[in-house]
């Protein structure tokens, strides 16, 4: 996990919102494919998603990669819906993020599909939402585990 105080324009993920956008697509029973989901379930067990965070404190700064330390606190933005359901944003890239909240300077964190699980697990009361107001593609612990599941059976078809 870094954090950054200018989201990083080298981040693109494309492969991963092409794959997020064939997996929207449903069949005319409203099923989206089981291929379509595999080759995006393994896009994005390998993107690095950009979160917008709020910090207390100012953070140490080198090169652009801000410098976190035990009296730092970070608190993730997050969008709530009129049931009270609390999503919090990531994005695949820079243009993303600006299209969804134009602060130039908003500080990010890069995660993993490792550190998205750490986080949803350890608050359930979350659930991520992909590139919000384009493509909204929901994450919550069920796909999370769904994801693990599908991505392990596959490497045991591999073998």
């Amino acid at each position: 996990m870094e954090m950054f105080d200018e989201p990083d324009t080298s981040v693109t993920n494309l492969v991963l919102v092409d794959a997020m956008n064939e997996m929207l697509k449903t069949d005319h029973d409203g099923k989206v494919s089981r291929e379509s989901y595999i080759a995006f379930a393994k896009e994005l067990l390998a993107a690095r998603l950009l979160l917008p965070v709020n910090t207390e404190n100012s953070p140490g700064k080198s090169n652009d990669i801000l410098i976190l330390s035990k009296d730092i606190k970070i608190s993730f933005r997050y969008i709530s819906d009129d049931h009270g359901q609390r999503y919090i944003p990531a994005f695949t890239t820079r243009h993303e993020l600006l299209l969804w909240n134009s602060v130039v300077d908003q500080k990010v964190l890069f995660l993993s599909f490792g550190d998205l699980e750490y986080l949803l697990n350890k608050d359930g009361g979350y659930v991520i939402v992909i590139n919000p107001g384009t493509l909204n593609c929901v994450i919550d612990r069920y796909h999370l585990k769904q994801i693990r599941v599908i991505t392990k059976k596959q490497e045991e078809i591999r073998r």
